[in-house]
């Protein structure tokens, strides 16, 4: 009997943490359709530059939100017909994120122009440094997790105000394994907010 009532508890416990979960996800994916539409500018076609943001590569392998963002960015980059993807990430463990994610790049058959910033250790960082791609653009998009994007959006808004008017959504990549990272993202983006909020490094 006391074995038949453990095993509801777990049983119930399991389903509780199984619903929570579930509603924080989904809670997250109606949070990132939202606000990847937002901070956008007006798409007039042109030259088109997308920015892809780097997360967090430990070592030289590519992580999978690397993985995730790098096949955003291909699939951004295949619909606007991009003149340029620059790939933006700097040295967090002793090697260049951004060459790890443009070598992955390269691997999935990607043979458009790739340009590599290698220098950035933040957001505002990865703009800064990438704004000599962006001054003779006619249309931007800034690939990353749609929370992420979306702050990037608002940044180089202060930033470069003239260039928002040019900024145009990404495309996520949402199928198989990949849709999961969508949601855990904005997951880890509040995170990163909470933390700043507590005056934690930007």
């Amino acid at each position: 009997m006391a074995e038949r009532r453990c095993v509801s508890r777990l049983t119930r416990a399991s389903l509780l943490a199984s619903g929570i979960c579930t509603l924080i996800l989904s809670a997250a994916e109606v949070v990132n359709r939202a606000l990847a539409s937002r901070a956008l500018g007006l798409d007039r076609g042109g030259r088109t530059v997308v920015i892809v943001l780097g997360f967090a590569n430990r070592s030289d392998v590519i992580n999978p939100v690397n993985q995730w963002r790098v096949r955003s960015g291909i699939a951004t980059a295949e619909r606007y017909r991009a003149d340029v993807v620059v790939f933006s990430g700097g040295d967090p463990a002793g090697f260049c994120e951004s060459e790890v994610m443009a070598a992955y790049a390269q691997e999935l058959g990607y043979r458009g122009r790739v340009e590599i910033e290698g220098e950035s250790r933040t957001t505002e960082e990865n703009l800064r440094n990438s704004m000599p791609f962006l001054d003779d653009a006619d249309r931007i998009a800034i690939v990353s997790n749609p929370f992420h994007a979306y702050r990037a959006r608002k940044l180089l808004r202060v930033l470069r105000p003239d260039r928002a008017s040019i900024l145009v959504r990404s495309f996520d990549v949402r199928s198989g394994r990949w849709s999961i990272l969508i949601p855990l993202g904005t997951l880890v983006e509040s995170a990163v907010l909470l933390k700043k909020r507590l005056g934690g490094p930007r």
